[in-house]
């Protein structure tokens, strides 16, 4: 039998009391995601690894600066 292949990650946001913002991953249990981000969606830069659960991951990033945006994005390395 093969094994499965890796469920793509679903990210979403919300923001957490007081406006942070956190990221949420739902994915497989056991399969390690990178969370990547970019101020320009052309350079990627590795934020963080997780690995799955069996619910939904939560991640608080920091703000962006005033005036800046930030956009994330979740890979299988």
């Amino acid at each position: 039998m093969l094994p499965l292949s890796p469920k793509p990650p679903a990210l979403t946001s919300r923001l957490a009391k007081g406006g942070a913002p956190v990221l949420v991953i739902a994915g497989q249990k056991g399969q390690l995601y990178r969370i990547e981000q970019s101020t320009d969606l052309n350079e990627w830069k590795v934020f963080r690894l997780v690995e799955g659960l069996a619910k939904p991951v939560e991640v608080s990033v920091p703000a962006a600066p005033a005036g800046g945006t930030r956009f994330y994005r979740t890979v299988t390395p």
